[in-house]
């Protein structure tokens, strides 16, 4: 029986036929199989990864860590601009003034 299946052209076997008008296969789980959008996508969301890491250890704030931190913990507290929270930051890491002896 061949026809035509919710847009899959079914073969004799009544199968998915085989060829130019298949289904394209499944995705191999690589990354390699996947559209060039959600390359530069998964691209786009490491590096913003990476970006997080150097400023935590560089000791750099990270406003967009602090924002998932404020909704998943703290949902009814007041959301900083990003300049109040650098500001608070700064407050908060030098206090009044420098931090030296002399």
């Amino acid at each position: 029986m061949s026809g035509e299946a919710a847009g899959v052209i079914l073969g004799p076997d009544g199968q998915p036929a085989r060829g130019a008008a298949a289904a394209p296969p499944a995705p191999r789980g690589d990354g390699w199989s996947r559209s060039a959008s959600g390359l530069w996508l998964d691209l786009r969301e490491k590096a913003l990864h990476c970006l997080s890491t150097i400023k935590r250890v560089t000791g750099m704030p990270d406003y967009q860590a602090y924002l998932a931190h404020l909704r998943l913990l703290h949902p009814d507290w007041p959301v900083p601009s990003e300049r109040e929270y650098f500001e608070l930051y700064l407050q908060a890491r030098y206090g009044d003034g420098p931090t030296r002896c002399c």
